[in-house]
C-alpha cells in the first residue's frame, strides 16, 4: 500500500498509448496531466518526505521483500501468484474481472479501467516469475476491477455492437447473473473463514502447512519470556525479529517491559527498527531471543551461562522453538 501510487503512473503511459492507438487522438491534455501530477506528487509526499529523513527504511524494506537478488526465472511462481487472485477476489469473481483484458470496446471507461488494473498485474507476474511474489502485491489493481464488474452487466451498447442472435438484454441477464453467483460464491466463502478464525482451526481440511500457524503460541512466548525477565530481574526484551518484536510488544503493552529489536547492519528496514531500535546502556539485564542455541552477538553483552526454551507446538508438523538468553550489557 505504501507504494500503491507508483503504479498510477504505467496506468497513466498505458492508457495514453492506448488512447492515442484507439481513438487516433494525437492531442495531449495537458491541463490533466497537470492535475494528475500534481494530485499523486500530493499523495505521495508523505511517503517521500517520510521516506528523505530516515534512510529510504521502507525501501529497502521492499526490496528485501522483492529478494531480487535471488532470481529463479520460475514460471510456476508467476502461475501460482495468478492462481492466488481467485483465492483473494473469489473464483468465479475474478475469472469475470479478467474480461478487463477483453478490449474489444471502444468504450472510454473499459480503457480507463484497463490501464490502471493491469499494470500491477503483470508487473507482479513478472516479479514472480523473477524470484518472488505475495498474493497481496497486486491489491493494487482491484479498485478498478472491482468498478469495471460492476458496470460490466449493464453495458448494453457494447452487447447491441456485436453480431450474436442473442438479444442484448438477454446477454446482460446472464451477466447479472453471473455477478450475483460470484457475489453468492464469496458469500459462503467469507462465513467459511469466520468459522475458521472462530474455531481457530481449519479441520479436516486443514493442510500440511497449515496457515493458521503464525497466529498460534504467542501467549505462550509471552508468558516463557515473562518468566525468564522475572528470574533474571530484567525489563528489557531483545526480540529475534520483527513479528516477535510486535506479538510480544502487544502483550507487554500494559507493563514495564520493553520490547528492542537489534539492527545488524545499522539500517532500519521496518517500523521496529526505525523506532524501537536496541542502544547499548551499560548495566542494562537483558533478554534477548534467539532462533540458535547460542547467544545473538550484540553488542558487548555479558552472556548468563543458563539458557530457557521456549517450544510451543504451532502446526501439526510444525514448532516455534526460540532460545531466550539473559545477559547484563
Amino acid at each position: 500500500a505504501k507504494y500503491a501510487a507508483i503504479y498510477a503512473l504505467p496506468g497513466l503511459v498505458l492508457l495514453i498509448v492506448i488512447t492515442r492507438v484507439w481513438y487516433a487522438e494525437t492531442r495531449l491534455p495537458l491541463k490533466a496531466l497537470i492535475w494528475f501530477g500534481g494530485g499523486f506528487l500530493l499523495l505521495a509526499s508523505p511517503n517521500l518526505i517520510w521516506n528523505l529523513s530516515h534512510d529510504f527504511a521502507t525501501v529497502r524494506h521492499l526490496g528485501d521483500n522483492a529478494n531480487l537478488a535471488r532470481q529463479s526465472y520460475d514460471i510456476g511462481n508467476s502461475i501460482r501468484f495468478i492462481g492466488a487472485q481467485f483465492l483473494t477476489a473469489g473464483p468465479l469473481v475474478f475469472a469475470l474481472m479478467l474480461g478487463v483484458f477483453s478490449l474489444r470496446t471502444a468504450a472510454a471507461t473499459h480503457v480507463l479501467l484497463f490501464a490502471f488494473s493491469a499494470p500491477p498485474l503483470l508487473i507482479i507476474t513478472l516479479q514472480a516469475f523473477l524470484s518472488e511474489a505475495n498474493a497481496n502485491w497486486a491489491l493494487t489493481a482491484m479498485p478498478a476491477l472491482v468498478l469495471w464488474l460492476a458496470i460490466w452487466p449493464s453495458q448494453v451498447s457494447d452487447l447491441s455492437q456485436r453480431p450474436e442472435s442473442t438479444p442484448p438484454h438477454t446477454r446482460c441477464l446472464t451477466r447479472r447473473r453471473l455477478v450475483g453467483m460470484a457475489a453468492g460464491v464469496n458469500a459462503l466463502l467469507a462465513a467459511v473463514l469466520v468459522v475458521i478464525c472462530w474455531a481457530g482451526s481449519m479441520g479436516p481440511i486443514t493442510p500440511e502447512s497449515d496457515p493458521l500457524r503464525r497466529l498460534r503460541g504467542w501467549h505462550d512466548l509471552a508468558v516463557d519470556t515473562r518468566a525468564v525477565l522475572t528470574m533474571h530481574d530484567a525489563r528489557t526484551v531483545i526480540a529475534d525479529r520483527r513479528a516477535s518484536a510486535a506479538l510480544l510488544h502487544w502483550h507487554f503493552y500494559d507493563s514495564d517491559i520493553t520490547v528492542l529489536v537489534h539492527d545488524d547492519d545499522g539500517y532500519p528496514s521496518n517500523h521496529f527498527e526505525a523506532n524501537h531500535p536496541w542502544a547499548p546502556t551499560p548495566g542494562r539485564r537483558i533478554v534477548a531471543l534467539h532462533a540458535h542455541e547460542t547467544p545473538p552477538a550484540i553488542g558487548t553483552v555479558l552472556w548468563n551461562a543458563e539458557t530457557a526454551l521456549s517450544d510451543t507446538k504451532i502446526a501439526q508438523n510444525r514448532s516455534r522453538r526460540l532460545y531466550l538468553f539473559s545477559g547484563i550489557e
